[in-house]
């Protein structure tokens, strides 16, 4: 019995169709892997401001500070090398993610976790040292650090209660940010004017009076660091990393989360859903001793 083959006209047309069905697919494929990464970051992010807003509620309506150093069990006395974070306040509410072991601390028994893992990591950024979340640096305020000895010299250190200012579904208290390159990660994101507009802020009405829009420098919307490795002040990680699609997730101070798109372009016309007058900045907020020359 005559078997047939086949031929070589079939065989590459056969290879044609397959090919033109990936062409069509694999895009359809990366969409679908991009937008589940998005629903888990969003549910992420979620679940950390559900953990915050339960721990003002047992905790006179009021925010945990971004980190205050303290004296350690077995360190000298005078000595401030315990390291309380904003994670640390909350992680009783959560119970997920806490990772690593004393990261910031030089004392064995301090045990602040480098919260890396679980729902303080982003599936769209790779593990680094310390959460893809960071929140609000004028709300979310540093407590006395270890080179004052534990005391407050600036007179800067407030803790804040939803009830403090204005606007509380307007205004961000949480993004998923740039990676870092370093072994330590920045707790908070930049509000500083110059950032994110540019300087058109008028104090007398309240608004942004050059532009509305989210024109952050490029370089803002980045992971990494320095060449050294290092991670230095108002770099790609203290700022939104728009990772899905040109948007990325925030969280509210009223505890709900969105995603939002980044500006396309610059200026008044800019197409961002953020801007630096209405959701970033909070007047109330502004530590006493940058009153004076912030806002722009």
């Amino acid at each position: 019995m005559k078997s047939r083959a086949f031929t070589l006209i079939e065989l590459l047309v056969v290879i044609a169709i397959i090919a033109i069905l990936a062409a069509i697919l694999f895009p359809v494929f990366a969409q679908a892997k991009a937008a589940a990464k998005k629903t888990q970051s969003l549910s992420n992010m979620k679940n950390v401001s559900l953990g915050m807003l339960l721990y003002t509620s047992d905790n006179e309506d009021k925010f945990p500070a971004l980190q205050i150093y303290g004296q350690a069990p077995g360190d000298a006395p005078g000595t401030c090398n315990l390291q309380t974070k904003w994670q640390d306040a909350i992680y009783p509410y959560v119970k997920n993610g806490r990772g690593g072991v004393g990261n910031g601390t030089t004392n064995a028994n301090a045990g602040s976790g480098d919260y890396d893992d679980g729902i303080f990591k982003s599936p769209g950024g790779r593990r680094q040292s310390g959460s893809n979340y960071a929140v609000q640096q004028d709300v979310f305020m540093d407590g006395p650090a270890p080179w004052t000895g534990c005391v407050d010299t600036s007179g800067d250190f407030r803790t804040f209660s939803q009830t403090q200012f204005d606007n509380i579904a307007e205004k961000v208290m949480m993004i998923e940010r740039g990676n870092s390159n370093g072994g330590w990660a920045f707790l908070q994101f930049s509000a500083w004017q110059w950032d994110w507009d540019t300087y058109g802020y008028n104090k007398t009405t309240g608004t942004a009076t050059e532009n509305e829009g989210d024109v952050r420098l490029p370089g803002r919307d980045c992971d990494g660091g320095f060449a050294d490795g290092s991670d230095r002040w108002a770099f790609c990680s203290m700022f939104p990393r728009y990772r899905y699609g040109n948007s990325s997730p925030f969280s509210f101070f009223d505890g709900h989360v969105k995603n939002m798109n980044r500006s396309a372009g610059t200026g008044a016309s800019a197409s961002s859903q953020i801007s630096w007058a209405k959701n970033i900045f909070i007047p109330e907020a502004v530590r006493p001793s940058w009153s004076s020359w912030y806002p722009y």
